[in-house]
């Protein structure tokens, strides 16, 4: 028979879909945060973050140059993502060039 901390453990590990909806959320907006920190106010209006699937996050641009900004720092935004959350939540990033308005219509 399983003690008391045995099932709480193993219950924690089996995440409910609701807290992996929750912390998918959370790596977006911080993704988001990142990306006005890095370039700004007018960045951010260039590039929005929009989900995450199987460690993938999604990130929607206004245009091809603004792509190739976010590919140069891209090691560095999944680092600081997965640093941020204390485990690997994310493997890499896929930019979507000239998807800006198309993430309005997803979100």
């Amino acid at each position: 028979m399983q003690g008391i901390s045995g099932i709480l453990k193993s219950t924690f590990k089996k995440r409910s879909v609701l807290s992996k909806q929750v912390q998918s959320g959370m790596i977006v907006e911080f993704a988001n945060q990142l990306i006005h920190e890095f370039w700004g106010k007018k960045g951010a209006e260039q590039a929005r973050a929009k989900s995450i699937k199987n460690k993938i996050l999604t990130i929607f641009t206004a245009n091809p140059g603004m792509s190739q900004e976010i590919k140069f720092k891209q090691n560095k935004i999944v680092e600081t993502v997965n640093a941020k959350f204390d485990e690997r939540v994310l493997n890499q990033l896929k930019i979507v060039a000239g998807g800006i308005d198309k993430a309005e219509d997803v979100g």
